[in-house]
């Protein structure tokens, strides 16, 4: 039966090679290439876009405009 010791010795090189194995498929950036010239920053290309909402139902409450504001001071009971 293997020892304890060397059960581990043997794990701890098996993840450090992997490890090694990782990191050398691992794909570069762009941003990391020696050869990449800096790119333009042009209107409508983008890798992602974020799309928030966010609803606050005490703002009418809480609010120091208070029911002046136009979001809450709406005639057809839809207060936003």
């Amino acid at each position: 039966m293997l020892s304890r010791r060397f059960t581990l010795s043997l794990l701890a090189v098996l993840v450090i090679v992997l490890g090694i194995a990782a990191h050398a498929q691992r794909a570069q950036w762009p941003s990391e290439s020696s050869d990449a010239k800096p790119s333009e920053h042009v209107a409508g290309e983008f890798d992602y876009y974020a799309l928030v909402l966010s609803w606050s139902p005490t703002e009418c409450i809480t609010s120091s405009r208070g029911r002046s504001d136009t979001q809450c001071a709406r005639r057809d009971g839809k207060r936003y």
